[in-house]
């Protein structure tokens, strides 16, 4: 059984003592009857005569197949670990500062593409970047996206990076940010 919370703390009580209990990263937890969950999940081992005690939820039914092949272009944010805040999943950006983030592009496929970049982010973010480029067969090409954070700190903010190739496909790239 594999439990978490989807927004801050909450409890479960078992109906029967687990045989054991993991934590995300695979380390035994106390093992008793009543859970204290948060978003990172926990792994329980229960006897098989436990599940008779429980009332269960079935998974979503998976949803259609869609017939497409993968685009050979690859993006890809770089940014230094000294800025990120994994809390949020977000880089952090400092207030009233306009900053430029490397993203890499990566052509796999066997052709030259060209294509169209466009950028979008949340209000009172802004974002500019190269509206064209070009890509080499297996090349790596850095853009940079310019990104100016609202004058309010500690607002989540996301920007989202979509590029059209034709041939080689399309590709998104989207990123939280913090403005720290």
């Amino acid at each position: 059984l594999v439990v978490w919370s989807e927004s801050g703390e909450a409890r479960l009580q078992l109906p029967r003592k687990p045989r054991a209990i993991y934590d995300h990263l695979g380390r035994a937890m106390p093992v008793n009857y009543d859970l204290r969950m948060s978003s990172q999940p926990q792994f329980i081992v229960l006897s098989r005569y436990c599940a008779r005690w429980m009332s269960w939820e079935l998974p979503p039914k998976p949803l259609p197949f869609v017939k497409q092949h993968p685009g050979s272009v690859v993006m890809q944010a770089v940014w230094p670990r000294a800025q990120t805040h994994l809390g949020y999943s977000a880089y952090r950006i400092p207030t009233n500062t306009t900053v430029r983030l490397p993203v890499y592009l990566y052509n796999f496929g066997a052709k030259t593409v060209s294509g169209v970049l466009q950028a979008s982010t949340s209000e009172g973010w802004s974002v500019s970047t190269e509206h064209e480029v070009e890509i080499v067969p297996q090349e790596r090409k850095r853009i940079y996206l310019e990104l100016h954070p609202p004058g309010v700190r500690k607002q989540i903010g996301t920007i989202t990076l979509r590029g059209e190739f034709g041939a080689g496909g399309n590709a998104v790239l989207s990123l939280r940010l913090l403005n720290d």
